[in-house]
């Protein structure tokens, strides 16, 4: 199934070629919350698990570059960072794309 998300895996995703180690704070915990949410170790997650969840570490280090949540400030003003990413609730099975239970 799903194999463990390391630096190498972020740096790829955010199209870069230099690891930021700041990166190694974020992976395990959000790791740890995803797993918490399926109830499932990492090791048996299915692969859109495992992407949604590199997009959901990439959000994060975004805001931890932003931390007043404003992406940058252009002539009309500021531009904030979307608080909700229906790309990453799709992948992880969140909110209305959560599958349904019975009972």
């Amino acid at each position: 199934m799903a194999a463990q998300i390391t630096i190498d895996d972020i740096t790829a995703y955010l199209g870069s070629s230099d690891p930021d180690p700041a990166l190694a704070t974020v992976i395990d915990p959000v790791v740890s919350l995803v797993e918490s949410w399926k109830g499932k170790p990492i090791s048996k997650w299915p692969e859109h698990w495992r992407i949604g969840t590199i997009m959901l570490i990439a959000r994060i280090d975004r805001r931890r570059m932003s931390p007043s949540g404003v992406e940058t400030v252009t002539e009309m003003g500021p531009v904030y960072i979307s608080r909700k990413d229906p790309e990453v609730a799709q992948l992880l099975e969140l909110g209305t794309w959560a599958k349904p239970v019975a009972g």
